[in-house]
């Protein structure tokens, strides 16, 4: 923890010569979020936000603080109806589906995707995975493993 709180204040640090770099913003929401210091977490993600509006994974750093924090699943989606389309957001909407047990609505989702696979730099999706991850929530071993 001791190396959070260092990291931590030498990004505000950085922060301070340079308060116009959302990435810098963006990283000191994760080291709070590690730390389960999540409003600060929350504080960074919107300043991130405030320099670059329409980067996707500074609103993703706010939903995935819902979740950590206390499991709100309804705030998180809330937060995800206003995000844009998105490959990713997919994987959020299907997350919190499946935190509440909405497990038909995940299906219904993903049988609307266009795509089987979305992958990133530091991010894989695979909807034959996650259509293993539903059926294996519905005790479901047959379809599980087709």
């Amino acid at each position: 923890m001791e190396e959070s709180r260092c990291a931590a204040a030498i990004y505000e640090k950085s922060f301070k010569l340079n308060p116009r770099n959302p990435g810098i913003a963006h990283f000191l929401g994760l080291i709070y979020e590690r730390m389960r210091r999540y409003e600060e977490a929350v504080d960074w993600f919107d300043r991130a936000l405030s320099i670059e509006a329409d980067y996707i994974w500074f609103q993703f750093g706010k939903i995935r603080v819902h979740y950590l924090s206390n499991g709100d699943t309804e705030k998180a989606r809330a937060l995800l109806e206003t995000l844009p389309p998105h490959r990713f957001n997919d994987y959020w909407w299907i997350l919190n589906g499946m935190l509440e047990r909405n497990f038909q609505g995940v299906l219904g989702r993903l049988d609307s995707l266009s795509y089987d696979v979305a992958e990133g730099e530091y991010f894989n999706f695979y909807k034959h995975l996650a259509y293993a991850m539903v059926y294996h929530a519905l005790n479901n071993q047959s379809l599980m493993k087709i």
